[in-house]
């Protein structure tokens, strides 16, 4: 009789318990069919406080959560809900919202998988079949995108290398000009050099010249006047005559001069000759 009452008390205790996790959420429907979904998300959360394994609900809390924007949150809950449902149709409704959650998030490649497993789960899921074409057209208008702006990046890369090219050859080629410009600079300030100094040797010369005597006066003044070598010419008889006339003249004045001085008369006839 006691082990009967036992069983009876464990019966009705586990009744009691049942009907407290449902009586909570049975509440929580209450509150999300007047769209009051924080009231319903405590209801939901007291049921499964009492019975975490209460997969239905964990599946209206995840709806209501999805409702107030929480989308990793409800995802996360879709995705429990749908890994231990044994229920098809449970299974297919958590893994079709879990999908919609993924779509919110713009996660298409994640949608997409979702929506094909809920139709796994429910090939009648009309409206998960939907939201499947829905989802893969969203997915390829996204890849198309991102090809583009990986493209465009790749372009702008191009572009920005071609330009840094570019500044780097403006750049190289400003310092060649500059080097350029400042090697015609010394080649013009040689030149100049150059030509002043030509000058001034031109005008050094100049004053040269007017100080020091010309070539040929130069040479005058370093050389010795010359004797003449004499020039042997035949006299004629009376030429000879008139030089010995005149040399006998200058030595009978010379005599005279001479005698005169010692005061004697000089016979000058005397020494006269016939020729």
């Amino acid at each position: 009789m006691r082990l009967i009452s036992i069983y009876i008390l464990l019966f009705w205790s586990a009744v009691s318990v049942a009907q407290e996790e449902r009586s909570h959420a049975r509440d929580g429907n209450d509150d999300y069919s007047e769209k009051n979904y924080a009231g319903a998300i405590k209801k939901y959360e007291k049921a499964l406080s009492v019975d975490s394994n209460f997969l239905d609900a964990k599946y209206n809390l995840a709806n209501a959560q999805y409702k107030l924007q929480k989308y990793d949150t409800a995802a996360s809950l879709f995705n429990e809900v749908a890994e231990n449902a044994d229920d098809k149709k449970l299974k297919s409704n958590a893994y079709h919202n879990l999908g919609n959650a993924k779509f919110e998030q713009k996660k298409y490649q994640e949608s997409v998988n979702a929506y094909k497993q809920a139709l796994i789960n429910d090939p009648e899921n009309e409206e998960a079949r939907y939201n499947l074409s829905y989802a893969m057209r969203k997915l390829r208008e996204q890849q198309e995108k991102e090809k583009k702006k990986n493209q465009d990046k790749k372009d702008q890369n191009k572009d920005d290398k071609k330009k840094d090219q570019d500044q780097k050859g403006d750049q190289k080629n400003d310092k060649d000009n500059k080097d350029k410009n400042k090697k015609d600079d010394k080649k013009k300030d040689d030149q100049k050099e150059k030509d002043k100094q030509d000058q001034d040797n031109k005008n050094g010369d100049k004053d040269k010249k007017k100080k020091e005597p010309q070539d040929g006066d130069q040479k005058n003044q370093g050389k010795k006047p010359q004797p003449q070598k004499p020039n042997p010419q035949k006299l004629s008889k009376e030429d000879a005559r008139r030089m010995l006339e005149a040399i006998q003249n200058d030595e009978r004045q010379l005599k005279r001069k001479l005698e005169k001085k010692k005061g004697k008369a000089v016979d000058t006839d005397n020494n006269e000759k016939n020729w």
